[in-house]
């Protein structure tokens, strides 16, 4: 909408994976929401043989899936063939107890699927294994830089903790911090990439454009205090 010659844009943006690598409502670690994100742009076929398994055709995770061999089934990401193998029920039909019952059917196929999903790439005999490189490589730049900007994290992150000690002593129930835990391990809390982002969004090349932008995030998750 324009407010005289402004215009206002309001930009809408859920939490995970668009500014955190985790998943806090999810119960998912960073290495799980990894896993999650390669399962949705790695691409494979149901073994026609055994319908119960997911064939890895990629070498790399990408979301342009391969060309399909002459005489191969189709090709469907890893995320795609688990939520197919264990679907919700639809509640807009329901009435009365069997709403309790498709809740929890819905819950347990919720349960099976994050299970799957975020073991992705892990271990000898995951689907995925193929594509272990691309989790290696997305993890790597999940790190800050070998050197300086990686050791200041880490000694600010004793600075948190001791502030911490100091706290807990007056609020045993504070609950413990991502951020200390993530800078902790040498890792970013929030992704560059929406660091740079919020960079573009302060650059010259938008100030002087008659724009007034606001961010809305969103999560079900307890994580959106330390993001503010």
């Amino acid at each position: 909408m324009a407010t005289g010659k402004r215009s206002s844009v309001v930009l809408h943006f859920d939490l995970n994976r668009t500014v955190l690598m985790s998943d806090a409502a999810g119960g998912r670690t960073m290495e799980n929401t990894v896993d999650y994100l390669l399962s949705e742009c790695t691409w494979g076929y149901v073994n026609p043989q055994r319908p119960s398994e997911w064939v890895c055709v990629s070498d790399a995770s990408s979301i342009v899936p391969p060309s399909v061999k002459t005489g191969q089934p189709p090709l469907i990401s890893y995320k795609q063939f688990v939520d197919d193998a264990h679907p919700y029920q639809s509640l807009a039909t329901a009435a009365g107890s069997d709403i309790d019952q498709i809740k929890a059917v819905n819950k347990a196929a919720k349960k099976k699927r994050t299970a799957l999903q975020s073991a992705f790439t892990g271990g000898e005999d995951a689907p995925g294994r193929r594509v272990r490189g691309s989790f290696d490589e997305v993890m790597q730049k999940l790190h800050f830089p070998a050197g300086e900007q990686r050791e200041a994290a880490k000694v600010l992150c004793r600075v948190l903790m001791l502030y911490y000690t100091v706290y807990l002593q007056l609020a045993a129930t504070m609950p413990t911090s991502r951020l200390q835990e993530a800078w902790s391990e040498g890792r970013y809390y929030l992704l560059p990439s929406f660091l740079h982002f919020l960079s573009y969004l302060a650059s010259p090349s938008l100030a002087d454009k008659p724009l007034d932008v606001k961010l809305v995030f969103r999560t079900f998750g307890d994580d959106i205090v330390e993001v503010a």
